[in-house]
C-alpha cells in the first residue's frame, strides 16, 4: 500500500544535528548538509539522477555530467540546496578509431600540452578521447595519428556546441565532496552509488512514497537515460539500461500507480517503455515533470499531438455505441471503421466486447455480421 505523506527518515546515533537544522556526521570533517528529515521529492530525483548518470564514492566524492544545461542546472541547484559545495568544468569526449592508440595521440590549448586519457565503451570497440575544460569558449588542436584538427567549443543556453571534423560531445561536469552525504546515503537509505549501475536498484524508501515523489524520482530517469520517440501516430518513452532488476523495480511501481510498462531484451541491452496515450496522461497527473530541454519539448508535443478520434480505453466502448445510435442502422464493422475514420481491426474488437457483454444488436445472418444500438 502506498502512503499518502513522504516516509519519515530515522538519522542514526552517529549523526548530530547543529542549532541551524543541518546534519553532520560524529568525526567527521566534511561540512554539515540540511539532509531533509522525510524522503521528499527533490531528495528522489536527486538520487536516482546519481545513480543512474553519476556516482559518489564512500570517502564523499561524487560527479555527474550530462550535454543538456537546464538539467544539469537544475541538478546543481538540488545538490546546493542540500548545503553541498559544487564544482562545474566541461567534459568533451572525441570519438576516434577503434584502432587508436594513447601514445598516437596529443591534445593542445595555447601550444600547451592537455592531459586526457582514452575511452572504451562498454558495449562495442568504440574509442574516445576524453579531457576537461573549464572555459565557455575554447579552442583546441588535436594530433591523432599522422592527422590533425581543430576543435572548439562555445556555450550556448541549452548545451554546448562544438565545432571538429571528428564527432565530439560536450558534457558539463558537477563534482562535489561531502563525507556526510555520502555516509547517509550508504547507512540511512542504503544506496549503492559507487559508478555500479549495473547492481543499483530502487530503495525502500522510494518504494513506500506517494506518487507525487514516485514520479519526481523517475522524470529524472527519463531525464538522464531515456528517449522520447514521436512521429505520425508513434509515441514512445523508451530507457534502455544493462541492468534489468532496476528497471523490473520500476515495472512493478509503475504498474501500482495504474501505469502500463513493459519490458524487453533490445540487443545487449534491457528497455522498459511506455506508449499508451492514457498511461502518458497518468505520468503527467501524478506530477510528471521533465527538466531536459529536448526532452520536454518532444513530451510536450507527444501529449498534444493526440487526436479527437482518439479513444482512451476507458471510454471506448461508451463511444463505439453511442457512435452506433447516431448512425440509426444496423452497419458491418467494415462501414463503421470508414465513418468513424478508424481501422476495421480495432473496431471489431470493440464490437466483439459490445456483443459479449450484450450491449449491441448483431444480426448474424449476413456473411459480414451487421451491428446496431441495442
Amino acid at each position: 500500500m502506498i502512503s499518502n505523506t513522504p516516509i519519515q527518515i530515522n538519522i542514526p546515533e552517529q549523526y548530530y544535528a547543529k542549532e541551524d537544522g543541518s546534519i553532520k556526521k560524529i568525526g567527521c570533517q566534511s561540512p554539515s548538509i540540511f539532509f531533509p528529515p522525510r524522503y521528499t521529492s527533490s531528495l528522489a530525483g536527486l538520487i536516482e539522477a546519481l545513480k543512474v548518470e553519476g556516482y559518489w564514492r564512500n570517502d564523499g566524492y561524487g560527479c555527474i555530467c550530462n550535454a543538456n544545461k537546464p538539467l544539469i542546472d537544475y541538478i546543481q541547484r538540488l545538490l546546493e540546496n542540500l548545503g553541498i559545495h559544487v564544482t562545474r568544468s566541461l567534459a568533451l569526449k572525441v570519438k576516434v578509431d577503434p584502432d587508436t592508440e594513447e601514445n598516437e595521440v596529443e591534445v593542445f590549448r595555447d601550444d600547451k600540452l592537455v592531459e586526457f586519457h582514452i575511452q572504451k565503451s562498454p558495449f562495442d570497440k568504440t574509442k574516445f578521447i576524453v579531457f576537461r575544460a573549464h572555459e565557455p569558449a575554447e579552442k583546441y588542436f588535436l594530433k591523432v595519428g599522422k592527422r590533425s584538427y581543430d576543435l572548439s567549443i562555445k556555450a550556448q543556453d541549452n548545451c554546448i556546441e562544438t565545432g571538429c571534423e571528428l564527432p565530439t560531445f560536450a558534457y558539463i561536469n558537477l563534482q562535489f565532496r561531502s563525507l556526510t552525504f555520502s555516509s547517509l546515503l550508504k547507512d540511512v537509505l542504503r544506496e549503492n552509488g559507487g559508478n555500479k549501475s549495473r547492481t543499483i536498484r530502487l530503495n525502500t524508501f522510494l518504494e513506500k512514497s506517494p506518487p507525487n515523489i514516485i514520479m519526481a524520482a523517475f522524470s529524472m530517469l527519463v531525464d538522464c537515460e531515456g528517449s522520447i520517440n514521436h512521429y505520425n501516430l508513434f509515441r514512445r518513452i523508451k530507457i534502455r539500461m544493462v541492468n534489468r532488476q532496476y528497471l523490473m523495480d520500476w515495472l512493478k511501481l509503475l504498474n501500482r500507480l495504474g501505469i502500463h510498462t513493459i519490458t524487453y531484451k533490445d540487443g545487449a541491452l534491457h528497455a522498459l517503455c511506455i506508449e499508451g496515450a492514457e498511461d502518458f496522461r497518468k505520468l503527467v497527473s501524478h506530477g510528471f515533470e521533465l527538466h531536459h530541454s529536448v526532452k520536454r519539448t518532444k513530451f510536450q508535443k507527444v501529449l498534444c499531438g493526440y487526436k479527437r478520434f482518439q479513444i482512451s480505453r476507458d471510454n471506448a466502448l461508451a463511444f463505439y455505441s453511442q457512435e452506433l445510435r447516431k448512425i440509426g442502422r444496423p452497419v458491418s464493422a467494415r462501414e463503421l471503421a470508414m465513418i468513424i475514420g478508424k481501422s476495421k481491426r480495432v473496431v471489431n474488437h470493440y464490437l466483439k466486447i459490445l456483443d459479449d457483454k450484450n450491449l449491441v444488436m448483431v444480426n448474424k445472418t449476413h456473411l459480414s455480421y451487421l451491428y446496431s444500438h441495442a
